[in-house]
């Protein structure tokens, strides 16, 4: 509609803000990008901009864990993962959906569905957490990645049960 009442005037505006709008909505979290845009009134700022809305997106890191019935529960009710009841001190996690997925199917029993869930933890976390090799899924090698207390495990937020 802009393009039509103003003949183009500000046709770069507007598409520089679509690409910053295309681009946002690649990366998980980061919304706005094309509203921040159009607040900015030269390239460097629109830049600059950008940069701020997708930092975020860069210092962050999608998790994936399979969980039981007991631990979907208490996900529900308070909103984060949160050490068990029996006694261990710490809660693996995988980097993709489909690893996360094959365990939940590995780890299946009847009358104990799994389900996988999703969150987000600061880079540096996961960088400067425990990884190990380990195949619980026969011929599938994955890489987990172990987080240690309660302490590290409130930094996973924004979860989502995938389903």
């Amino acid at each position: 509609m802009d393009e039509t009442t103003n003949g183009g005037a500000n046709r770069t505006e507007n598409l520089v803000a679509l690409g910053a709008d295309v681009a946002g909505a690649a990366v998980p979290f980061a919304t706005g990008a094309g509203l921040a845009v159009r607040a900015a009134d030269d390239g460097v700022k629109v830049a600059n901009a950008v940069a701020d809305v997708t930092r975020g997106a860069d210092e962050s890191v999608t998790l994936y864990r399979a969980v039981g019935p007991n631990e979907l529960k208490s996900i529900q009710q308070t909103g984060k993962f949160s050490l068990g009841p029996n006694g261990a001190e710490v809660k693996g996690f995988v980097r993709s959906e489909s690893d996360a997925k094959a365990l939940a199917k590995a780890y299946e029993a009847p009358g104990r569905p799994q389900t996988v869930v999703s969150g987000v933890a600061p880079r540096g976390l996961v960088e400067g957490a425990e990884w190990r090799k380990f195949s619980d899924v026969p011929g599938r090698s994955m890489d987990g990645i172990y987080l240690r207390g309660n302490d590290q495990l409130k930094q996973v937020c924004n979860l989502v049960i995938c389903r």
